[in-house]
C-alpha cells in the first residue's frame, strides 16, 4: 500500500504522524497470535496476558477506527449469542436461586470479550491472520519439549507442566499439531520446509498427548483422521487412502504393544470396567461414573435452573455423599469436576446451560462447516481448522470439564475468534479500520480455485 492509498484509508482528521500506531497494532497481533500457544504450556498465566493484549487491541481499534459495512450480520450474531450465552445462563440460575457470585463468571466472561476480537480480526488481512499456524508449530513443539526437559510429575507417572494438569496439557499439545498440520498450504505458499516442519508440530503434539496418558483425548485421533480425509477429498485413490489407514492402525496396534504407559492407561478402562460391576468403585472409570450418575439425578430434580453454581453443586454433591448414593471420595471429587462438559454446566445451570454449552460447540461448528466448502481458498482451509478445534474440544469434554480452567476455556474461545475471522473474511476497502492493520498485499489467496 503506497503512502497515498495509506492517508486516504485514515479516519478524517488523522493526522500524518498516527500512520505509526496502525504498525503498531499490526506488530502486536502478530505476537499474540504467534505467543499465546506456546505460553499456554509454557507460561503460568501467559496463555491470559496474551489474551486480554489482544482484547485490549481489539476494543481499542473498534473504538478509534470504527468497522464499516454490516460487520453484524446473522453469523455474527449467532456467534455473539452463543459466545454471550453462558454468563447469561449464569445470571438466569443465580437470579432464580437468588445466590450472586461472582466468581463463576470469570471464564463465562473471558468467552464474551472473544466477541471484540473476533469483530476486529474481521478486519485484518488474511494473512496477518494466518500468522496463528506459526504459533500453533511452536506451541506443539513447546508442548513436547517441557515434557522433555522440564516435567513434572502429578502423580502416576503422568507428566504436565509446574502449572498444568496433564489432562488439560496433552489435549490442547494434540489440539496444536493437528492445527498446524490442517493449516499445511493455508495460504497456498508453503515451502517443503515449512511442511515439513508442520508435520513435526503433529509428531510433537502427539508425543505429547500420548506422554501425559490423556487418553480423553485420543478418542478424538479417528475425527481428526476423517476430518483430514474430508480435507483431503479428490486428492487421493481410494487405494491410497486404504493403505494410510492400514498404516494408522498398524502403527496404532504398535503403539499399544511396545509402548508401556499406553498399554497401561488403555487396558486400566477395561480392568476399572471389571472392578466397578464388582462393586468396587474407587476407580478412575468408576469415580466418573459415580459423579456422571449423581449429576443426572440433580439435574432430574432441578431440570429448569439447576442446583445453582459454585457452593451451591458442590453442597449437593456432599449431600450424595454422605446419605451413600456415591462413595464419599466420589463425592469428594465430584465437588472439583463433573468430568464432563455439557453435564456440569446443565447440572448447574438448568436448560439454559444446556443451550448455552451446546451453542458453544454447535454455532461456531456450523459456521465453520459453512467456510469448509467455500471455493476461497483461505476460507476453505480456516473452516476446516475451525472444524478441527471445536470437534476436539467437543470430545476431549465428554471426559473432562475443558472450561473449567479460564486458560484452556480463553484459549478455546481466541482460536476459534481468530479461526473464524479467517474463515469469514471479507475485505472492505473503504473500511478505516483497514489501516490499522496491513491487509493483503496480494489478492490471490482471496480467489475462488477452479481445481
Amino acid at each position: 500500500m503506497t503512502d497515498h492509498a495509506t492517508r486516504r484509508s485514515l479516519p478524517p482528521g488523522e493526522a500524518a504522524g498516527s500512520k505509526h500506531l496502525p504498525a503498531l497494532f499490526g506488530l502486536l497481533t502478530v505476537l499474540a497470535m504467534l505467543a499465546y500457544p506456546v505460553l499456554f504450556f509454557a507460561v503460568r498465566g501467559g496463555m491470559d496476558w496474551t489474551f486480554s493484549l489482544l482484547a485490549l487491541l481489539s476494543l481499542y481499534g473498534l473504538a478509534r477506527y470504527g468497522a464499516a459495512g454490516n460487520v453484524w450480520d446473522s453469523p455474527s450474531v449467532a456467534y455473539a449469542a452463543a459466545m454471550a450465552s453462558w454468563m447469561l445462563a449464569l445470571a438466569v440460575s443465580e437470579i432464580a436461586h437468588a445466590r450472586f457470585m461472582l466468581k463463576p463468571y470469570d471464564n463465562a466472561l473471558a468467552l464474551v470479550f472473544t466477541i471484540p476480537v473476533y469483530q476486529f480480526a474481521r478486519r485484518i488481512g488474511v494473512r496477518t491472520l494466518a500468522t496463528v499456524q506459526y504459533g500453533f508449530c511452536l506451541g506443539a513443539i513447546t508442548a513436547a519439549a517441557v515434557l522433555h526437559w522440564a516435567p513434572k510429575d502429578w502423580g502416576n507417572g503422568r507428566p504436565g507442566s509446574y502449572f498444568l494438569n496433564p489432562i488439560h496439557y496433552g489435549d490442547v499439545a494434540l489440539m496444536t499439531g493437528v492445527l498446524a498440520f490442517f493449516s499445511i498450504d493455508w495460504t497456498g505458499t508453503d515451502s517443503r520446509a515449512l511442511r515439513a516442519l508442520k508435520t513435526l508440530a503433529l509428531i510433537a503434539g502427539l508425543y505429547a498427548s500420548l506422554r501425559t496418558g490423556s487418553r480423553g483425548g485420543w478418542v478424538a485421533i479417528p475425527a481428526f483422521i476423517a476430518l483430514w480425509l474430508y480435507k483431503q477429498r479428490g486428492k487421493f485413490p481410494r487405494a491410497g487412502i486404504a493403505v494410510l489407514l492400514a498404516a494408522l492402525i498398524g502403527l496404532s496396534l504398535a503403539a499399544y504393544a511396545f509402548l508401556p504407559w499406553i498399554h497401561h492407561r488403555i487396558a486400566d478402562i477395561y480392568t476399572n470396567l471389571v472392578a466397578y460391576r464388582q462393586g468396587h468403585e474407587n476407580t478412575a472409570v468408576g469415580i466418573r461414573l459415580q459423579i456422571w450418575k449423581a449429576a443426572l439425578l440433580l439435574w432430574r430434580q432441578h431440570p429448569l435452573f439447576g442446583v445453582g453454581p459454585g457452593y451451591l453443586y458442590k453442597e449437593h454433591m456432599h449431600a450424595l455423599g454422605q446419605i451413600g448414593y456415591i462413595t464419599p471420595m466420589a463425592a469428594q471429587l465430584g465437588v472439583a469436576e463433573v468430568h464432563n462438559q455439557v453435564l456440569a454446566v446443565t447440572v448447574k445451570l438448568g436448560i439454559a446451560g444446556l443451550v448455552s454449552v451446546l451453542s458453544l460447540y454447535a454455532v461456531p461448528f456450523a459456521l465453520f462447516a459453512r467456510s469448509a466448502s467455500s471455493p476461497v481458498g483461505t476460507r476453505r482451509v480456516g473452516g476446516v481448522l475451525g472444524m478441527a478445534l471445536v470437534i476436539g474440544f467437543f470430545i476431549y469434554g465428554l471426559t473432562v470439564e475443558t472450561f473449567d480452567l479460564k486458560m484452556t476455556a480463553v484459549f478455546y474461545g481466541m482460536t476459534v475468534a481468530i479461526l473464524l475471522a479467517a474463515a469469514s473474511h471479507r475485505p472492505i476497502a473503504s473500511d478505516a479500520a483497514a489501516s490499522a492493520i496491513p491487509a493483503d498485499s496480494s489478492g490471490s489467496t482471496d480467489r475462488p480455485r477452479t481445481h
